[in-house]
């Protein structure tokens, strides 16, 4: 069987310390996630990062708008994904060999269905109860190129201009100032990259 990593070393590159400047780097060590520029360690177990500032605890997470079906091999994964005209559209429109950052993961199914085409994703929310779904799942499948982290999906600890695509679904309205959380997800792109975000509507309830 072949070692899933909790971060792929792609998107590893791609995290800072949380509420620390774009400068900080972090590197995996027996089963966690050390700065070596403030000596801070951040917990991995259950394979979920968890990056919140200070140590702090989470808040309200994302209410996940998809459940799985138990525990679901990876060909009903890709074909529940395909069936959903959303989630088929906004994996053609990412393409192909992106980085993508998806805020408000939920239980992971968009994280792990994006992981595709050779996608590098991270999937970040605040519920570690809809996180350890994600990870079983990724894990079950022998994901390798997906994360999921705890982690403020309004304020990432991810550094500015290092992801091709943000994805932020269920998460502005959820936001004190909705326009500062924007520009900050924004700020996450690189030039030339993608963002999509989802807002509840009369015609998608979901957003």
């Amino acid at each position: 069987m072949v070692s899933v990593p909790i971060v792929p070393p792609k998107i590893l590159e791609t995290l800072k310390a949380p509420g620390e400047a774009d400068g900080t780097t972090l590197v995996e060590q027996a089963g966690a996630l050390m700065c070596p520029q403030t000596g801070a360690r951040y917990d991995c177990s259950e394979g979920i990062a968890r990056l919140l500032p200070g140590g702090g605890t989470a808040g309200a997470a994302s209410p996940s708008a998809d459940s799985y079906a138990g525990l679901e091999e990876f060909g009903e994964l890709v074909t529940k994904g395909y069936r959903d005209p959303y989630l088929r559209g906004l994996l053609k429109a990412i393409g192909a060999n992106k980085r993508v950052l998806d805020c408000g993961c939920g239980n992971g199914q968009r994280a792990n269905f994006l992981q595709l085409n050779n996608n590098q994703v991270l999937g970040i929310d605040l519920g570690l109860a809809d996180l350890r779904q994600a990870v079983e799942h990724k894990q079950h499948n022998q994901l390798l190129r997906v994360a999921f982290a705890q982690m403020d999906p309004l304020d990432p600890a991810v550094k500015d201009d290092s992801m091709d695509v943000v994805v932020a679904r269920h998460v502005l309205a959820a936001a004190s100032d909705p326009t500062t959380a924007l520009r900050r997800l924004t700020g996450k792109v690189r030039h030339g990259g993608l963002i999509v975000v989802g807002l509840h509507n009369s015609f998608v309830p979901g957003g």
